[in-house]
């Protein structure tokens, strides 16, 4: 069912960049503290916590979703907000489908399903829809092709559209693109408003 579209309050994006450095080891960021905050956007790799532009960068492999996928999703991403595949969309949604509780707007919606069914058949809805409009897959479309598609996605007008609710999915991976991009003090520096979390750490680590 479409469910309820109204998104409540939720913990704010946390990207473990503001705390700590790039390529600090597990065995530094378990003895400085913070675990459960700094482990909810981090990703392991190669010994190294990264935060998950550093695993975009790095090549870091994804686990729940394949290369294929992870590739669609960076696109779909990029077509909704540009920098996000830079800023490790794929990644991040990667390794929060591994978490018990992931940091990932959809469990604020209406999805009956595993969350990772959601964005794989989602994924492969995207896909189908823009071989069926444009005759390319959605990554090979034009940028108008993708924009467009995206609007209709939105708007709920995808004809033979046979994943989850398309609204739903098309905010989703919004939330998600925002979350990476954004959700930093270095993005709220680009947005020219102050970040003002309850918390600020003692030192840069």
């Amino acid at each position: 069912s479409k469910g309820n579209w109204m998104i409540p309050e939720r913990e704010s994006p946390f990207d473990p960049a503001d705390v700590i450095a790039a390529g600090m080891t597990r065995r530094q960021m378990l003895a400085r503290g913070g675990v459960g905050a700094i482990a909810a956007m981090s990703i392991f790799h190669n010994g190294r916590l990264l935060t998950p532009t550093q695993a975009k960068a790095a090549g870091a492999p994804l686990v729940n979703l394949t290369a294929e996928q992870g590739s669609l999703l960076e696109a779909v991403g990029e077509a909704l907000l540009p920098g996000s595949r830079d800023a490790g969309i794929a990644n991040f949604v990667d390794v929060q489908l591994g978490r018990e509780t992931p940091m990932l707007i959809v469990r604020y919606f209406d999805w009956p399903g595993p969350l990772k069914e959601f964005y794989t058949q989602g994924l492969a809805a995207v896909d189908k829809a823009s071989q069926a409009a444009y005759k390319a897959p959605f990554a090979k479309a034009t940028p108008t092709q993708q924009t467009e598609l995206m609007g209709n996605l939105f708007a709920d007008k995808v004809a033979g559209w046979d994943g989850p609710t398309a609204p739903i999915f098309y905010l989703a991976v919004r939330g998600d693109a925002v979350d990476v991009v954004y959700g930093t003090v270095e993005g709220f520096q680009r947005l020219n408003i102050p970040y003002m979390p309850h918390i600020l750490p003692e030192e840069r680590w």
